[in-house]
């Protein structure tokens, strides 16, 4: 297996992830993207890990377990 299991979230969040590769990918892929335009839209500097955690989770929820992600999150925002 070759594969990347840190993945980009924001400039200061940052998500490893288990399970099937192509899930994770894709699922930190869009999670990416929709900080980047959150972060763009509300001008703020730094995306807030308590924002990316409730999509993370709003998504997974949502496919009911048919994505085959396990991810955990980190980073370090304006609250520590």
């Amino acid at each position: 297996k070759n594969c990347e299991k840190i993945h980009y979230i924001a400039p200061n969040i940052y998500c490893c992830g288990a399970g099937t590769a192509a899930d994770t990918e894709k699922t930190t892929e869009l999670i990416s993207s929709q900080m980047e335009l959150l972060r763009m839209n509300t001008g703020d500097g730094q995306s807030r890990v308590v924002t990316a955690c409730t999509m993370l989770k709003r998504m997974l929820f949502r496919y009911q377990g048919y994505v085959s992600a396990a991810l955990v999150l980190g980073g370090c925002d304006v609250n520590g």
